[in-house]
């Protein structure tokens, strides 16, 4: 099974095919640790496998160049300190992005928080971890979300 993370612009469409598999879509998958963009054949190498029980945060901040965005995601296992995996794409940031998550099974379930019905808080240590990030790349804004498989 697989569950993929990350965000694509309007015209990405909901069924058919995961996230990242498109033009308009880029994101990480669990299955095999692939970050992809465009293609569903040709993913790149960039962080390990993730599954049930753990949580995947997919944080969004603004490059140093304005119209460029910053893609990175952060790896937290039970009992394990979160693993920053780094920046998984420069995307031009003129058109608007959405979060997005693309399950290959009916059976898969997640829970996402995006701060809506309770603000989304890291505790202290990934609180700080997302802070570095945004610093070491010159982010404006930061955004966070978690899922969980």
């Amino acid at each position: 099974p697989c569950v993929a993370v990350g965000v694509c612009q309007r015209a990405f469409k909901l069924r058919g095919k995961q996230p990242g598999w498109t033009r308009s879509s880029w994101a990480y998958h669990g299955d095999d640790g692939n970050s992809y963009h465009g293609s569903g054949v040709s993913g790149v190498s960039y962080g390990p496998r993730f599954g049930a029980g753990d949580v995947v945060g997919c944080g969004l901040c603004r490059a140093n160049d304005e119209n460029l965005l910053a893609v990175y995601f952060v790896l937290m296992r039970r009992d394990e300190a979160p693993r920053p995996l780094g920046v998984a794409y420069l995307i031009d940031g003129m058109e608007p992005l959405y979060a997005v998550v693309g399950m290959d099974s009916p059976a898969l379930r997640v829970t996402v928080n995006f701060g809506a019905a309770a603000p989304f808080t890291l505790p202290d240590a990934q609180g700080a971890l997302a802070a570095t990030v945004a610093g070491l790349l010159g982010a404006t804004d930061v955004a966070f979300g978690v899922v969980e498989s």
